[in-house]
């Protein structure tokens, strides 16, 4: 990404960045980090290249668990990318929480399972674009449980 939220069409490997949830960590422990530029945005408000991803097919995108409750959300996607949003700019402007209360910035987070933002202008990524005739089909699911 570059500091206007635009990617570059580059594909950085995460291994050892703030970006890495290849493996269960927080997502505030690297929310405030200078990579790619995560404090810019405040927090994750990055797209995420699906490993393994194959077109028209279902697969795992990846899983949030909550400590407290026990309880997770599994997510499998058809699409090549997810993006990650961690309630960046909640404080404020948002509608008051079901208790009355308000929302602080990072109080909630969003995977959004999508083709690759700015698909449209970059060859190398998968064609967003529908034809005439074409059917648009993808899916995603939310499997909700306890670990």
């Amino acid at each position: 990404m570059n500091a206007q939220q635009i990617p570059t069409g580059r594909m950085l490997d995460v291994e050892g960045t703030p970006q890495d949830f290849r493996a269960f960590r927080r997502l505030g422990d690297g929310i405030d980090a200078e990579f790619n530029h995560i404090r810019d945005f405040r927090g994750y408000d990055h797209p995420f290249a699906v490993d393994g991803w194959k077109p028209g097919i279902l697969g795992e995108v990846g899983c949030l668990r909550d400590p407290r409750s026990g309880r997770r959300v599994e997510v499998l996607s058809s699409q090549p990318s997810a993006m990650i949003y961690t309630g960046n700019w909640l404080a404020g402007g948002c509608p008051e929480t079901k208790s009355g209360g308000r929302y602080a910035d990072h109080d909630g987070v969003a995977i959004e399972c999508q083709n690759f933002p700015d698909a449209v202008n970059r060859p190398e990524f998968p064609s967003p674009l529908l034809h005439a005739g074409e059917l648009y089909c993808q899916k995603i699911v939310f499997r909700f449980g306890t670990y």
